[in-house]
């Protein structure tokens, strides 16, 4: 049984204005969750785009520092932490969701991004690809790989079109299979198959 996401909570925001693409990393603000990586690919990433990282963590002053260094005060914004409340209103104000974790239990941040109707960049890694797959429902590249986050980025922000596929294909999953709904239906299944049964001793 997969994990699950409130989809009636976690809902998509107005769709893109027009204005710079909205980049959103939100999360523990820690080198293994990728954030330094990101940071990196960023100064290569085409077009026109803000970032957000919302979170804090171990390396949250060593992030504002990096991104400071490589002259990206301008177009990232660090928001420190966010109240549980306020989480969905902070995914709907943004486009593309930037995971590029080294690993994951199940990520409950991409389902919420996927039930907020973002774009996914994520990294082929355990807990990730139990929900995206590579040009289907979001983008993966390989964990570290700071030029393949680079390219992969300048496509979402660049390329509209597939930024809204990629979008719509994780928020119909999401509502499918890793809604609260979808979820409790298949522990509801196992409990079903299970009634009556006697416990291997």
């Amino acid at each position: 049984v997969p994990g699950a996401v409130d989809t009636e909570r976690f809902t998509p925001g107005p769709a893109h204005d027009g204005g710079p693409v909205r980049l959103f990393y939100h999360g523990r603000v820690d080198r293994r969750k990728g954030v330094l990586d990101m940071l990196h690919a960023l100064p290569g990433v085409a077009g026109d785009w803000r970032c957000t990282v919302s979170g804090i963590g171990p390396d949250y002053e060593t992030a504002q520092a990096l991104a400071s260094e490589l002259g990206l005060a301008e177009r990232v914004t660090f928001t420190g932490s966010a109240a549980y409340d306020d989480v969905p209103a902070l995914y709907r104000a943004h486009d593309v969701f930037v995971s590029p974790t080294y690993a994951e239990g199940f990520s409950n941040t991409i389902l919420e991004a996927m039930a907020s109707g973002q774009a996914v960049l994520s990294c082929r890694s355990v807990g990730v690809v139990d929900c995206i797959r590579d040009r289907e429902n979001g983008l993966l590249v390989e964990a570290g790989d700071i030029a393949a986050q680079t390219a992969a980025l300048s496509r979402l922000v660049t390329d509209a079109a597939l930024r809204r596929r990629l979008a719509d294909a994780a928020l119909q999953e999401c509502r499918r299979v890793y809604s609260w709904h979808a979820v409790g239906r298949q522990i509801i299944g196992i409990y079903e198959d299970l009634r009556g049964t006697t416990p291997v001793t």
